[in-house]
């Protein structure tokens, strides 16, 4: 009798307790969420409440009222000011999230517009924590700047052998990445991108750090003049095409003898000068070298680094642009330019702020990042130990080139 009494008494308060976390996971979903890994969510939850203090107060206000106003059930609404180039509002929609979200985001999306005055926010579903994000992009003026020192400290802490550092991600991250394991990447910028600055930094980082062989062409004299100390630079697109096919015999060489060897990495800037201005003849035997090295070259410790203002089929053909699966877009000039270098699904390339606003395509997911800026003074410390330096760039490159 007593045992029964006992074990009713254990049943009911079990009963209890599972009946009070039922209660507490269907009212604080969001907390489940963040434990399960949702990433937008832990980034939010660690900042406040957009209060009184905060610049971003109004904002969130006018959000709510507009959300009451078009009568969308809400709860929370969180702000993430760490981001350099927007202000992230997320807004918890705990009864939202079915077939039809996708749709009403949409709907909203045009009234934020007009409330907030910026025809360039987003708003985009987040399926995983039930909710809305808001993207705010700041004005120019308030852009944050991406410490180099930062990135480069994750790079030294790194324990990858030839690390593409890509800066800050949204989330506050310094990533980075393994050419060795990608083994080869395609960057797209146009003019005001960061596609030259971004360079800089991937050289600066191996310098520092790897000293990688490395070969660097780009039919501009300038773009590599600084690195002709401790660099093969090429700026002639018959010698071009001679480097390239020297390193397709090396390749073979190395297939046939014992390793390790030493890293080398070919960075090729405007691609699209040695793919289609150069004679047909000499297009052909780029294109062969290129379409060779990156089919074959990861095992011989051989990688490539090719950029381009033009990410056209001209430009990457088909060949490339398979064997290349690491791709960095900065801003491009239309959506079919993004849609070439980060694929079908991603042609929002256009939309990027410039200045080292960029995309890093990681299987089927963009990882948004903003790349740090590269001065004379950071050339100088890797390239010439005496001081010496030569200009790189007339107008410095402490702006996006």
């Amino acid at each position: 009798m007593r045992l029964s009494f006992l074990t009713s008494g254990i049943f009911l308060v079990l009963s209890m307790i599972s009946t009070t976390l039922t209660s507490l996971i269907t009212e604080y979903w969001w907390i489940t969420g963040m434990l399960g890994g949702g990433l937008y969510l832990w980034v939010f939850i660690r900042k406040r409440h957009p209060d009184e203090e905060s610049p971003w107060f109004e904002v969130g206000q006018t959000i709510g009222d507009l959300l009451e106003e078009q009568e969308v059930r809400f709860g929370n609404i969180f702000v993430d000011e760490e981001n350099p180039n927007m202000i992230r509002f997320l807004i918890q929609c705990p009864k939202n999230g079915g077939a039809n979200f996708e749709t009403e985001v949409q709907t909203l999306l045009s009234a934020f517009r007009m409330r907030l005055g910026n025809s360039r926010l987003e708003l985009k579903p987040d399926y995983d924590n039930r909710a809305m994000v808001l993207l705010l992009p700041r004005p120019e003026s308030e852009r944050k700047k991406v410490s180099l020192q930062e990135s480069l400290e994750a790079v030294k802490k790194s324990k990858v052998p030839l690390p593409v550092a890509l800066g800050q991600t949204n989330g506050g991250k310094y990533p980075v990445l393994d050419l060795a394991e990608m083994p080869h990447l395609l960057i797209a910028g146009t003019t005001g991108s960061g596609k030259s600055v971004f360079m800089l930094n991937l050289l600066v980082s191996w310098l520092r750090f790897r000293k990688p062989h490395l070969i660097l062409i780009s039919p501009k004299p300038t773009t590599f003049s600084a690195f002709k100390s401790v660099a093969t630079v090429i700026s002639d697109a018959n010698e071009a095409v001679q480097a390239l096919q020297s390193m397709v015999i090396e390749m073979h060489r190395r297939y046939t003898s014992p390793g390790p060897h030493q890293p080398i990495v070919v960075m090729i800037d405007e691609l699209a000068q040695l793919m289609v201005a150069s004679e047909k003849p000499l297009r052909a035997a780029t294109e062969l070298c290129l379409v060779q090295l990156a089919q074959m070259a990861r095992e011989a410790s051989i990688h490539l680094v090719l950029a381009t203002q033009r990410p056209s089929s001209e430009v990457i053909t088909g060949l490339i642009r398979d064997n290349i699966p690491g791709r960095v877009c900065l801003r491009v000039a239309t959506p079919s330019a993004s849609r070439m270098i980060l694929g079908d699904q991603h042609g929002d390339g256009y939309k990027l702020r410039g200045n080292g606003h960029g995309y890093w395509l990681q299987g089927e997911k963009l990882v948004e990042f903003q790349s740090p800026m590269v001065t004379e003074e950071d050339v100088r410390q890797v390239v010439s130990p005496s001081g010496a330096i030569l200009p790189i760039r007339s107008r410095g490159l402490s702006r996006a080139a």
